[in-house]
């Protein structure tokens, strides 16, 4: 799988072309980011956009972007956020 080659919101649209793979995640003992470093080695069997596949894979890699991004971890965010009404991000236009 070319994964720099999906946007974010083919990730979360579960557009990714990649069937469900549940088998290297389920029960693993795996970490986030040796999960996102075996998405290469997972054949599609679509190409990205071209149809809707549910994939768990990929919400846990979207996560782990967004740790990245934010120089933490996803599961820290969620933890550190909890009371403020979901918002990880938030705009400051937000009101």
């Amino acid at each position: 799988m070319t994964i720099e080659r999906l946007p974010i919101g083919d990730m979360l649209c579960q557009r990714s072309g990649l069937p469900r793979h549940e088998m290297i995640w389920y029960n693993s003992a795996r970490t986030s980011e040796e999960l996102v470093n075996a998405l290469q080695y997972l054949e599609p069997n679509e190409d990205f956009r071209n149809k809707w596949q549910y994939q768990n894979l990929i919400y846990m890699a979207a996560g782990y972007l967004v740790g990245k991004l934010k120089e933490t971890s996803w599961e820290k965010l969620v933890q550190d956020h909890q009371g403020t009404n979901g918002r990880i991000v938030q705009s400051p236009d937000a009101v």
